[in-house]
């Protein structure tokens, strides 16, 4: 998915090295065909002697129908979009965000903003009212927030800050797909938190505002020397399971879900730096920082 969704953004800039995303991604889907099981069997999990976390997915169907979806925007071929046609309902629609285990809704987006001329306009609708009706519940959400971050309580878990920006970004394809300006509000509120409208009165990103992380859990900011920490790194957010020990010697379960967080490089569970949380603060600050904002967004 991601070396056919790479040659549609280089075709424009240099046509030969989008041949070779495509053709990665079309080998890749070789190999797929041929290993219609879950792969690996099981679904992922570390390797014996393997220290870092688990990024563990039970179920590859999802990374599949993206796959399928980009490759058929990527070369047009009916192969690739009868699959996603005979597939896209068993992951489910737009009715939850993306995250590391679950890709499926990055399919959907892609296939809503297509423009090829064999595109079923019958699905992209349904996929557009799925979408407007997902915006809808982030709405709500927003609007009972007192920050107006589209957050449960139970979303201020380890690397929650996340949440609103993965939300933002369907938030962002909603107004982009209906022209409701509340959805773009929302959107940018979800940026706002992130940047210090917060119970804890900080910019989660390093070198942004006059409030913002020194002690990141980021190995090079602790190691170079410097005071100040590598800057545009995102923070992982309050995480009301506690699952470090610093965050357990200062919170108890007792402590609001939203105030579960700590400047301190030994919190990994709350001070985290990682490219799950930060992809998504590229795009949607990308997005409001011009003035234009980019169509790439298909």
């Amino acid at each position: 998915a991601v070396m056919a969704r790479a040659a549609r953004v280089y075709q424009a800039f240099d046509s030969s090295f989008a041949q070779t995303c495509l053709n990665a991604a079309v080998q890749a889907w070789g190999y797929l065909q041929a290993h219609p099981q879950i792969v690996p069997p099981g679904g992922f999990s570390n390797p014996p002697g393997t220290a870092t976390g688990q990024y563990g997915d039970g179920d590859d169907r999802d990374e599949r129908l993206w796959a399928a979806a980009e490759l058929y925007l990527a070369s047009g071929e009916n192969t690739y979009h009868n699959y996603y046609l005979n597939h896209y309902s068993q992951s489910g629609l737009m009715n939850s965000t993306m995250s590391w285990p679950r890709v499926q809704v990055m399919a959907h987006l892609a296939y809503l903003r297509g423009t090829l001329p064999g595109i079923n306009t019958g699905l992209q609708n349904t996929l557009r009212t799925s979408l407007t009706g997902y915006c809808q519940t982030l709405l709500g959400l927003r609007n009972s927030n007192g920050f107006h971050v589209a957050m449960y309580n139970g979303d201020y878990v380890w690397g929650s800050n996340a949440t609103p920006l993965n939300r933002a970004v369907l938030l962002i394809f909603g107004y982009e797909e209906t022209g409701n300006a509340l959805y773009r509000e929302a959107a940018l509120d979800q940026l706002h938190y992130i940047l210090g409208v917060n119970a804890h009165r900080l910019s989660f990103v390093t070198g942004a505002g006059d409030a913002y992380p020194m002690f990141p859990h980021h190995r090079p900011s602790g190691a170079d020397g410097v005071a100040e920490p590598v800057p545009g790194l995102l923070a992982g957010g309050p995480n009301k399971n506690l699952d470090d020990p610093v965050l357990q010697a200062h919170f108890n379960e007792t402590t609001p879900p939203a105030l579960c967080y700590i400047d301190d490089e030994g919190s990994y569970g709350s001070n985290e730096i990682a490219i799950n949380w930060n992809a998504p603060l590229v795009l949607v600050s990308g997005y409001f920082a011009s003035d234009d904002p980019p169509s790439g967004l298909g």
